[in-house]
């Protein structure tokens, strides 16, 4: 059985909210990032001339340096009158939105296959002594492609996105440099050859297509964003999150048996001066447990404030327990005079304040404030073999229940408390 810590260290805040739609979605903006990008894939072959954004597909790039060399290649030269074609041809694999830590989107696209064309100029050697020569046209076929993106979100003053970094990568590539080494058989030796090399060829045309394509899209999510607003997305997604945090926590408590929960046992000799004489006695106060726990819950919004000069947000908010009840055994001793009552005690409703603070470079998390400002209202049931009305046992009772409602705040900030901690703390 999994322990409540152990459950929440396997998940990241972008992961809580899982999909089972084909893509898999994670977090509060993932409809709204798919949707951006299924609209962007049917506008890149014209682009978005109100923006003054070009066609992505074909994306036409005019000039790249080529310089390849590794442990035995070496090759330099040029490709000109670049166009990459297939791009809106994308899949979307997956999307993992995360708001209150690093606020952002993760994506992962696939391309089965993507065409570069346009023309060479190239000189070289190959295995460190082959010649390498030829210029003219040339094709180059990029196969099972995936495409990441990572975009970065302001929260404030407005939501928006501050950088989008996207990097490519193929595991196959073919190539087709007509001419060189003068055409015929060796063309087609060398072609075979160079394919090898069409990663790091293509790592350098990315160099020049990517910077195009994060400027591009952070501009065009930032026109999605933007009539969207920042509160309503920002509320609903942190409440969201603790919604689902509780749900787990709740049937954490009852695999765990922690509710009821048992509580500490407590005694104490005492005096009680009456008619002139001094009576000595002992109270004990045993077989107590406080039930309810189970009933953890969101008592309302939790806030969030993302704090951009110091690189920090903050996460606040109440939780909620409802019916909760305390029992305990007590037991008097007062000369000839005992008494085993049970005392139950029935808070109507108890709330916790919570307040993490969240640093994000380095990430760290710390519960900064984790504690019950108040109980809710108090009913009292006293129950026992004898009379419960004395003025003695009055006394004690009315002595007992401050200390015993200390008892029970102690009791449910250290398991709640006790909860959340490693659980927020192991969130990544």
């Amino acid at each position: 059985m999994k322990t409540v810590w152990s459950l929440f260290s396997q998940l990241s805040i972008f992961s809580l909210l899982l999909g089972q739609t084909g893509v898999l979605a994670a977090g509060p903006f993932d409809d709204l990032i798919i949707g951006e990008l299924e609209n962007i894939r049917t506008n890149m072959s014209t682009g978005w001339p109100e923006l003054g954004i070009p066609p992505l597909d074909p994306l036409e790039v005019d000039f790249v340096n080529i310089s390849v060399a590794t442990a035995n290649n070496h090759l330099q030269g040029f490709l000109a009158n670049l166009v990459l074609e297939n791009l809106s041809t994308f899949t979307i694999d997956e999307v993992h939105s995360s708001l209150l830590l690093h606020p952002g989107v993760k994506v992962n696209l696939s391309i089965s296959e993507l065409s570069l064309v346009g023309l060479y100029n190239l000189d070289g050697f190959l295995a460190s002594v082959v010649p390498v020569y030829g210029a003219g046209p040339f094709k180059m076929q990029l196969m099972n492609v995936v495409l990441f993106l990572e975009v970065d979100l302001l929260i404030l003053p407005e939501l928006s996105v501050k950088t989008v970094i996207i990097d490519i990568d193929t595991n196959k590539t073919l190539v087709d440099f007509e001419g060189i080494m003068g055409g015929g058989e060796a063309s087609d030796f060398f072609n075979g050859v160079l394919s090898s090399l069409g990663p790091e060829i293509f790592e350098i045309v990315e160099g020049k297509v990517v910077p195009q394509l994060e400027e591009h899209l952070k501009e065009l999510i930032n026109n999605a964003l933007h009539p969207v607003g920042g509160q309503i997305l920002r509320d609903d997604s942190v409440n969201h999150f603790f919604d689902f945090l509780f749900a787990n926590i709740r049937q954490e408590i009852l695999e765990l048996g922690l509710d009821p929960r048992p509580l500490a046992e407590d005694s104490d000799n005492f005096t009680v001066s009456l008619f002139g004489q001094t009576i000595e006695g002992w109270v004990k106060l045993g077989d107590g447990h406080v039930a309810g726990l189970a009933s953890l819950h969101r008592a309302g919004d939790m806030n969030l404030q993302y704090l951009e000069d110091l690189d920090k947000a903050i996460i606040g908010g109440t939780i909620g327990l409802t019916d909760l009840e305390v029992e305990y055994g007590f037991r008097l001793n007062l000369g000839l005079f005992k008494e085993h009552l049970q005392v139950a005690l029935q808070f109507s409703s108890v709330s916790l304040a919570i307040q993490t603070g969240v640093s994000l470079h380095p990430l760290s998390v710390a519960l900064d404030l984790c504690a019950i400002p108040s109980l809710g209202p108090l009913h009292i049931k006293i129950s026992g073999a004898g009379p419960v009305d004395s003025p003695v046992e009055n006394l004690l009772v009315n002595a007992l229940l401050p200390l015993l409602q200390e008892q029970v705040q102690r009791e449910l900030e250290n398991v709640v408390c006790g909860l959340l901690t490693p659980v927020l703390a192991r969130v990544e």
